[in-house]
């Protein structure tokens, strides 16, 4: 009698499949962490471009208004506050302020930022140096670029806290209230827009730029 082959296939073994389930397993393991960290590289490099973009348009408005920057809020009229982002160079991105429930434009939101609220015009993603445009309800204090030495290190805005992170509305940073310091959302750094145009990360030295006079006063 003749034989022939079986044309079954043999199937896997219960052992040869749990060693694929774990070669699937370190495999996602990883690969899971570089993923992350290229996620986190994408959010801060569109966040930089957004600083950048934002501190152009600071320039701007200076260039339109005899070399003068904005104050971080104008008060002087209760009826009608004003604040850098939602007044001043609002023209320059052609947004439009109505009330404090306005949905601020995603320029305003960096990538990495989980407590931004679009309806919210006190919680942006980017704080102005009050150090450069001190204002209130009263005795506003402008500058004037020709007045801030060093403009290649001088902050200009930057990334900001919130209320839910640091007790402090997110439009304004300041070196001399903790509360207002930048904000660390990019692995312990944040990113800047300086005066003179560039944005770039802190470095790892955020601790160190967050109190130094040459970073954020004009005369320094």
């Amino acid at each position: 009698m003749i034989q022939t082959k079986s044309n079954t296939s043999r199937a896997f073994t219960l052992i040869e499949l749990l060693v694929v389930i774990s070669i699937i397993s370190l495999l996602i393991a990883i690969l899971l962490p570089a993923l992350g960290a290229a996620r986190k590289s994408a959010q801060s490099v569109k966040c930089l471009a957004n600083l950048k973009q934002v501190g152009f348009t600071l320039l701007a408005y200076a260039g339109d208004n005899q070399e003068t920057l904005p104050v971080h809020y104008d008060g002087t009229d209760a009826a009608n506050k004003k604040y850098w982002h939602t007044h001043a160079i609002a023209p320059y991105i052609n947004f439009t302020y109505l009330n404090s429930t306005t949905e601020m434009p995603q320029l305003y939101h960096c990538p990495s930022d989980d407590g931004f609220e679009a309806d919210n015009y006190l919680e942006t993603s980017y704080g102005f140096n009050v150090r450069l445009g001190n204002g209130g309800t009263s005795n506003l204090k402008y500058t004037r670029l020709l007045e801030i030495f060093n403009q290649q290190r001088k902050i200009l805005v930057a990334d900001s806290g919130h209320l839910s992170e640091d007790n402090f509305g997110a439009y304004s940073i300041t070196r001399t209230d903790s509360k207002q310091y930048m904000y660390p959302r990019h692995t312990d750094n944040a990113n800047i827009a300086f005066v003179d145009g560039h944005a770039s990360s802190t470095h790892n030295e955020l601790d160190s730029y967050n109190v130094q006079k040459q970073y954020w006063d004009a005369d320094k």
